[in-house]
């Protein structure tokens, strides 16, 4: 009998089993052995916030691949600072979300050196006009009343300017405030113009085709 009782389990060690059972049972955190023991499944989602990671411990090897989107990103949080130089390509960015600058604005001047890329494009019925100004240049092309294309024109702003219009063809001066024809007639031409202080340029490729009481132009212009 007494070799019996010796056998069962003491008050303390039932106790700390019971404890035990009532941990698991009501969610209380249990303590983690080993390395790589929490996984995906073990964590609420949105549980896990930047209170919960320690700054700079989050690195490329902690990221899997493709998993970061929009979504996961609190908005204006990533700037230039968080991006390391030179890691991003053009495969990273959407180039659909991108601005093109846009320098145009008659009157040029200002030692303007941005970029712009403008389409010349349009179909133009009776009375219309199609208008695009780069820097200190201006291309237009009108109807008349009866829809029949007008010439397209390369027109100077307030500072003095030299253009040259068709391949090859010498440059010629274009006076502030005047107007030289790049075509008037259903081709395409190509023409360059810059400022005599070399503050704005422009150049591209433009054309017209008349189709029926319509007019369309069609090409673009680059410069700054």
């Amino acid at each position: 009998m007494l070799d019996r009782l010796k056998r069962l389990p003491s008050p303390a060690l039932v106790i700390a089993f019971i404890a035990l059972v009532a941990a698991l049972g009501t969610g209380s955190a249990v303590a983690l052995t080993g390395k790589n023991t929490v996984g995906a499944k073990d964590i609420k989602a949105n549980a896990v916030g930047s209170s919960e990671i320690k700054k700079n411990a989050v690195g490329a090897s902690e990221i899997k691949k493709n998993a970061v989107g929009p979504s996961e990103i609190k908005s204006g949080a990533v700037g230039s600072s968080e991006v390391k130089n030179n890691s991003l390509t053009g495969a990273d960015i959407n180039e659909s979300t991108l601005t093109l600058p846009n320098t145009g604005g008659g009157g040029g001047g200002g030692g303007q050196t941005g970029l712009s890329f403008t389409a010349f494009t349009g179909t133009l019925s009776a009375n219309q006009t199609l208008t695009k100004t780069v820097g200190n240049f201006t291309v237009v092309s009108a109807t008349n009343g009866a829809g029949t294309c007008g010439a397209i024109q390369l027109r100077a702003g307030n500072l003095d300017s030299q253009r040259s219009i068709g391949l090859a063809a010498a440059f010629a001066n274009l006076g502030a405030n005047t107007t030289a024809t790049i075509t008037a007639a259903n081709v395409s031409q190509a023409f360059t113009a810059v400022t005599d202080d070399g503050t704005s340029t422009a150049s591209g490729v433009v054309g017209r085709a008349q189709q029926g009481n319509s007019c369309l132009l069609t090409g673009y212009i680059t410069g700054n």
